[in-house]
């Protein structure tokens, strides 16, 4: 819903000027009933008025007053109603009874149901009035209060294929055959809420049906693949998924949300795969290197300004995340596993160019090795796929592998700016330096001359939340607390998200430990990185365990304020700063 909401309306009131409401709850129930069952078509009365009944409907509908009395310009104000009433009733301390939940549900799949002409000339209006109703079905079916217990009856499920059939068809609007009405924007909009209801809808059902015992294809598979015999206004939708994958190889981010809210559904991957998405994503890639062969940039450094990167990337390897995740039959796997090979290898070399830039493009970094990681499974004959076996021989695996390593090992060696970090001891020293004598590696700043520190530091936090820096351990149990200097909340932030990734390489490492002896790891620069977390972990615990004791008093003389703590202001400022160092310490101490 926050998604769509946006789009149309903020104010959700329903009040006087003096600020009481003058609208009861019960009242706005009955209000919101008869405006949806308004809002259906003529035709569609009957149908929504037998169904009513199932739920114990006792509202004060009158159904005989047909569609054609409303006028075309009250149409839009009765939907933008009819969400500011639901949310009202949503945010009251009235009880949603599962009766209403059932009824509004219902009055809405019908009203929005309404709105589709196809056969016909397509109206923009109908457009508009079904992005206000999806937003409040979007509101409905995303409230954890709320309790709908209607997904098993015949004619609601019907209706919903309609209403999801229709939302495909939104979902997928052709801003250029459009281009004539000068409302390209209002169509994008529509576009966009569309995707949003259709995502909702169809996980509500996905939830509703894990819960339940009966045996079915499932609501994902008929709005996309309905059986024969089924209604024949859903037929025309069996390319929905065409369109879909069409938009993805025109580089369209969003439709990747809804592929990925697709995956997540029971038997949504084996739906995507077997239309050919993992060619749809590996062609998208091809395109894209075909005009650019390499991205923009120079070969970065740790800490380093990195490469320019493509937006829609992230947003594929989040995908093909979100499927290999999903559980799915043996020969789904091993499709997945190797077309993701595939997809990893194409981009290996400016993947790894990634790596040694890190902390930029954070978020696609993570993407693309959580894909690495997932389609590395343990056990090679759990999936029948001998082909990974030879892959992970490729030169080209390896090389990346090694990649991963070496910035994990990096992030353990400095979990903190070099600057708040000890020397590690005297035996560790002396054996990097025999390592070093014999030319085998460099060590500590090695092979990148930098640190992912180098950037974050660079970067000018003006409007960030300033907080005392960070413990840095001088002796076994002296802490040594630097006065205010330039860190801040965000730099605490960039530290969790490296641990974070950290801890996906380890779990990486650890999996393919199992699998194999041999990984490319050294012994040495393991133990550095060991040593150096672990002193770090125990420096944030002492620092924790002060800060449960202290007072204000210390905060105010490293912030060198004693002079204007004369108000309660002052006062509740430094307590404030205390609380977040605090809460960033427990965060970041958890994690490493």
């Amino acid at each position: 819903f926050s998604v769509c909401s946006s789009y149309l309306w903020t104010n959700n009131e329903i009040s006087d000027s003096n600020g009481g409401n003058v609208l009861g709850e019960r009242h706005a129930m009955h209000f919101l009933k008869s405006i949806l069952f308004r809002l259906n078509s003529y035709q569609h009365r009957d149908k929504i008025d037998g169904n009513l009944g199932k739920f114990s409907y006792s509202g004060t509908v009158d159904s005989t007053i047909p569609r054609e009395e409303f006028e075309a310009d009250s149409i839009f104000p009765l939907g933008a109603v009819s969400v500011t009433l639901l949310r009202f009733i949503l945010s009251s301390d009235e009880v949603f009874t599962e009766d209403d939940a059932n009824q509004i549900m219902l009055l809405l799949l019908g009203a929005i149901e309404s709105c589709d002409n196809r056969g016909s000339v397509e109206d923009v209006t109908n457009y508009e009035r079904a992005s206000e109703l999806c937003c409040a079905l979007t509101l409905l079916l995303e409230t954890d209060s709320v309790r709908c217990n209607v997904s098993s009856d015949v004619s609601f499920r019907n209706m919903a294929l309609n209403v999801a059939s229709y939302l495909s068809n939104l979902s997928v609007i052709s801003l250029k055959e459009n281009a004539s009405q000068n409302n390209t924007n209002g169509l994008q909009y529509i576009s966009t809420v569309a995707r949003s209801c259709f995502c909702s809808l169809i996980t509500w059902f996905d939830e509703q049906e894990k819960l339940s015992t009966s045996v079915g294809q499932g609501f994902l598979i008929e709005v996309f693949a309905p059986e024969a015999g089924t209604d024949a206004h859903l037929q025309p939708k069996q390319n929905a998924m065409i369109k879909f994958i069409d938009l993805l190889l025109q580089y369209d981010n969003d439709i990747v949300r809804v592929l990925e809210c697709i995956a997540c559904c029971s038997r949504g991957t084996e739906l995507l795969v077997n239309k050919g998405i993992t060619d749809a994503l590996y062609s998208a890639t091809k395109n894209f290197m075909d005009n650019d062969i390499n991205f923009k940039g120079v070969a970065p450094t740790y800490g380093s300004v990195g490469i320019e990167v493509p937006t829609f990337l992230c947003r594929h390897f989040s995908l093909f995340n979100a499927m290999l995740a999903a559980s799915t039959p043996r020969p789904i796997r091993q499709r997945l596993i190797t077309d993701a090979a595939r997809f990893i290898q194409v981009h290996s070399r400016n993947a790894e160019r990634l790596l040694s830039g890190y902390p930029k493009n954070n978020e696609l970094i993570c993407n693309i090795s959580t894909t690495f990681s997932l389609m590395t499974p343990i056990d090679l004959d759990g999936v029948g796929n001998l082909d990974l076996a030879n892959i992970r021989k490729q030169d080209w695996f390896m090389s990346f592998e090694c990649r991963i390593v070496d910035l994990a090992l990096h992030l353990s060696l400095y979990p903190l700016p070099p600057r708040y970090l000890n020397q590690l001891p005297i035996s560790l020293k002396n054996a990097q330096y025999s390592q070093a004598t014999r030319g085998t590696q460099q060590i500590e700043q090695n092979i990148h001359e930098g640190c992912w520190w180098d950037a974050i530091e660079s970067i000018p936090g003006n409007d960030d939340i300033i907080v005392p820096d960070p413990p840095s351990r001088i002796g076994i149990m002296d802490i040594r607390h630097s006065s205010i200097s330039n860190w801040s909340i965000s730099k605490y932030d960039q530290a969790c998200d490296a641990a974070q990734y950290l801890d996906l390489c380890l779990l990486y490492l650890v999996k393919r430990s199992r699998g194999s002896a041999c990984l490319p790891v050294d012994i040495l620069q393991l133990a550095c990185a060991l040593c150096r977390c672990s002193d770090t972990v125990r420096t944030l615990q002492n620092r924790l365990m002060q800060l449960k004791i202290s007072s204000e008093n210390e905060i105010s003389r490293m912030l060198n304020v004693s002079s204007l703590m004369e108000t309660n202001s002052d006062m509740i400022r430094l307590r404030e700063v205390n609380t977040i160092e605090r809460e960033r310490l427990e965060e970041y101490h958890s994690i490493l």
